[in-house]
């Protein structure tokens, strides 16, 4: 029943490590994939404290997240290895359309990660640290709600993971027992639909494809939509067997809400459509077409748009020149957007307050 899913799709979900003292951030996976060193680095500033609260910017937040020079370079690979999958940001590669594009955004703004890929032995301790990974671990958790919390944990491990700097340090035969090892991990997993889902196989599929060096089209559905001038336009079309399960919902709606305070959802988190379908095609609840970069750059070069240099206004729609998102004016006045956040919720929010960088923005009528 996954053969079809489209794993760029997004989820957003993170990994949660560490108690925040009367923050809405809580630990709710009892035995976490992330282990304990002595000299990990723990972040001062995390979501859910006072101190995030003053972070009104997504480029803040980065900048709050930085760990110290001279605690990074003295810091112990293993305990390296930790810091960074308990970095805050670590799920904002999931809010972009391309998963590899987020996760690059993340490494050139944040020096643990650029750290780790330095490391000559990172990728063995990481190798090492995802065998280690119980699937049936699974089974301790309370409730749905912690099991997500526990599959972020993996899905982040193998995001990591699937990035050529870490497995060109693998030897072959690490190579081949970390395939077997996914495709047995994906396979037992599978037993927990509830909260595994399509997106659990996702990302399995995302490691196998770069060990393998390549992807499984197969799995993808293309359509056409069509500009207000005509023009075809190629996107993905979603099937209702790639959309998230309840508790992956509420999971990412929680963990969305939690890291960006001042935005407001005003819907759940879906994977059936993403932010440029929602600004340029339709904007309706039950959309399901994925528009893709960079076939939305058609609606305005066919002249089905053009670009406003005038004052903004409500309506407009709003494209991030330095990232992959699209947004439209909601209330000009206020200062205030919205957009569908991958496959995370639609919000309204400030032009700055999202997983986007709003440096340069275009408008559009």
């Amino acid at each position: 029943m996954f053969r079809k899913f489209f794993f760029r799709a997004l989820l957003a979900v993170v990994l949660i490590t560490g108690i925040v003292a009367g923050g809405s951030l809580l630990v709710y996976a009892q035995d976490s994939i992330s282990g304990n060193s002595n000299d990990t680095y723990d972040y001062p500033i995390r979501p859910g404290t006072e101190e995030w609260k003053q972070l009104y910017s997504f480029n803040d937040m980065l900048n709050a997240c930085q760990i110290p020079e001279n605690v990074l370079k003295t810091m112990s690979t293993a305990a390296l290895v930790e810091t960074v999958l308990d970095y805050p940001l670590l799920f904002v590669y999931t809010a972009h359309n391309d998963w590899q594009q987020g996760f690059d955004m993340l490494v050139s703004n944040f020096n643990g990660l650029q750290e780790l890929f330095n490391r000559k032995d990172a990728g063995g301790k990481l190798f090492v640290k995802y065998i280690e990974v119980d699937p049936k671990t699974i089974d301790i958790q309370r409730d749905d709600f912690e099991k997500c919390a526990f599959l972020t944990d993996l899905y982040n491990l193998q995001m990591i993971l699937s990035q050529q700097p870490i497995l060109k340090q693998l030897s072959t035969y690490q190579t081949q027992v970390l395939l077997s090892e996914t495709e047995t991990k994906n396979r037992l997993l599978q037993n927990y639909p509830e909260v595994y889902g399509a997106l659990g196989t996702k990302f399995s599929s995302i490691l196998i494809e770069q060990i393998l060096g390549q992807r499984d089209l197969s799995r993808y559905y293309w359509t056409y939509i069509y500009t207000p001038m005509g023009s075809p336009v190629l996107a993905l079309q979603i099937e209702a067997e790639d959309e998230l399960t309840p508790s992956q919902i509420t999971y990412i709606d929680w963990y969305y809400d939690s890291q960006f305070p001042y935005a407001t959802r005003i819907r759940s988190a879906t994977q059936m459509y993403n932010c440029h379908s929602y600004a340029w095609h339709n904007q309706a609840a039950d959309n399901t077409i994925w528009l893709d970069t960079p076939y939305q750059a058609i609606y305005w070069n066919d002249g089905s748009y053009s670009r406003w240099t005038g004052v903004p206004y409500n309506g407009l729609i709003v494209r991030y020149v330095d990232d992959d998102h699209s947004a439209i004016i909601h209330n000009v006045g206020d200062h205030r957007y919205i957009s569908k956040w991958g496959s995370a919720g639609l919000y309204v929010h400030s032009p700055s307050h999202c997983p986007y960088t709003a440096t340069t923005l275009y408008y559009y009528y």
